[in-house]
């Protein structure tokens, strides 16, 4: 494990490079930990030749689970910093899922906004069902970034100020844009009551 983690102390990870390091972190410390646990088990009712080996092989987990802490330790800012580029890429790619959403409610709407005082009974309804279709997935494109915002924020704006990255000034600038168009939801829906 430890010479997963050796180059990346000399140049700046790939994503699945980290991403496997994490893979075999989480694998090595649920071994260290179920082996603890069978280690304890098996002590309590060992006859006293075999509490030796025991000890022995309770000493390496220890070690092992040191090595597994170290290795955690010298990874920790570049894995954070992957986890950050990540989260900016899922939320732009949320933003965009709204604004197509938003589009298609304009398009939706442009029958109604022709200035034709009537429209046919028919056409009127395809209108009608688009619009609300259009608003159903606005309202589904913006609960699932507010939901992921509301879950991730802390923990995304701690890391993202410790890491010093100029995501910082990105992630605010996304909210506003997804605040925006949360607020040209209502005046949407009100237009189409009239």
């Amino acid at each position: 494990m430890e010479q997963l983690a050796a180059p990346l102390a000399e140049q700046e990870p790939k994503a699945e490079e980290l991403k496997k390091i994490d893979e075999h972190l989480k694998k090595a410390q649920a071994a260290v930990t179920t082996g603890g646990v069978s280690l304890d088990a098996h002590m309590k009712g060992a006859m006293a030749c075999l509490k030796a080996s025991l000890t022995k092989m309770k000493d390496r987990l220890k070690e092992a689970a040191q090595k597994i802490e170290k290795v955690k330790q010298a990874t920790k800012t570049q894995r954070e910093k992957a986890n950050a580029e990540a989260y900016v890429k899922e939320a732009e790619q949320k933003v965009e899922d709204v604004e197509a959403a938003l589009q298609k409610i304009a398009e939706a709407e442009l029958p109604f906004l022709k200035g034709i005082e009537v429209l046919p009974l028919k056409e009127a309804a395809t209108a009608i069902a688009d619009c609300e279709s259009a608003a159903k997935q606005v309202q589904e494109a913006w609960q699932m970034p507010r939901r992921h915002y509301c879950e991730d924020s802390y923990s995304i704006h701690l890391l993202l100020l410790l890491l010093l990255l100029p995501v910082p000034l990105l992630l605010p600038l996304l909210s506003s844009l997804l605040l925006g168009l949360l607020l040209m939801l209502p005046a949407y829906a009100v237009s189409r009551a009239d």
